[in-house]
């Protein structure tokens, strides 16, 4: 059986916490791990399990709600790649949205539009306030890295 892989790659432009903790304008973080991996699975779980919630914030968020995005695999199959797509629109049974990760193996490119079904969808965040919400899949990674490793991302994330 071979390695099947998630990338996760975050391309964190300037502004917001970011900036503000003194950190590169860019930072680009690719960490694999099979989406069959027990905490994965079950962060997808998770995740699929409150998107509703999550269609309801995006359908009427907060004042101090915004950065929706949503996560699927672009490459289903023996390869995988979970890419997150930003200035989502949802319609009746789909979501529209724009490539929002550097993407490594998949046919589309960071900045395409992409519609893909709710079926699709294996994760979700937003951020409230100061903290993103959701971003399950994300946790488990985290959980993975070493405290070093994982400092800016929890900084920037509000974890």
């Amino acid at each position: 059986m071979s390695l099947r892989y998630l990338c996760l790659v975050l391309a964190l432009v300037g502004g917001g916490v970011a900036a503000g903790a003194g950190v590169p304008e860019e930072v680009r973080l690719v960490l694999e791990l099979p989406l069959a991996d027990p905490g994965m699975r079950g962060a997808i779980s998770r995740a699929r399990a409150e998107l509703p919630g999550f269609y309801e914030r995006l359908a009427r968020p907060a004042p101090d709600e915004g950065e929706f995005m949503v996560a699927y695999d672009a490459i289903p199959g023996k390869a995988e790649e979970l890419v997150w797509i930003d200035e989502i629109v949802r319609s009746a049974k789909s979501i529209a949205g724009v490539v929002k990760t550097e993407v490594q193996r998949a046919s589309v490119n960071t900045g395409d539009r992409v519609t893909i079904a709710d079926a699709q969808v294996l994760d979700w965040a937003y951020r409230k306030g100061k903290a993103m919400q959701g971003a399950y899949t994300t946790r488990v990674l985290i959980g993975r890295m070493s405290a070093d490793e994982s400092l800016f991302l929890r900084e920037y994330l509000g974890w």
